[in-house]
């Protein structure tokens, strides 16, 4: 479903149709590595969309997901999606409704080294 057509069947908006998107809180709660791929070295990622409410939780009804390499990371990511607690999105001076589509990645990074960091 285009990205278009799934925000007006969710009553939300759309990123360029907003003055700020939501943002994750960066004090939420994240996915946590499936054990079991860790375990193996397995690395991945989850796209999902999902609706951010205008009191920055996760509208859990509205959870798709757009692609992943492996289920459990799937699995991963929904168990978190309750706890996770963003910035609502802003349209004028109100906070508003927002689908995200939001990449999740699973590296696995040995023990003291930093994460990669990823530039636009």
């Amino acid at each position: 479903m285009p990205l278009a057509e799934a925000a007006s069947a969710q009553s939300a908006f759309l990123l360029k149709d907003l003055d700020s998107a939501a943002v994750r809180d960066p004090e939420s709660a994240a996915p946590l590595y499936p054990p079991r791929l860790q375990a193996q070295g397995i690395e991945g990622m989850a796209v999902v969309r999902f609706v951010v409410d205008s009191t920055g939780r996760v509208d859990l009804a509205s959870f798709r997901l757009v692609e992943a390499s492996h289920p459990l990371f799937v699995a991963a990511v929904r168990d978190a999606l309750p706890k996770m607690k963003f910035h609502a999105a802003i349209m004028g001076s109100k906070r508003v409704r927002q689908l995200v589509e939001q990449p999740f990645l699973f590296l696995i990074v040995p023990p003291g080294t930093s994460p990669p960091v990823k530039t636009p």
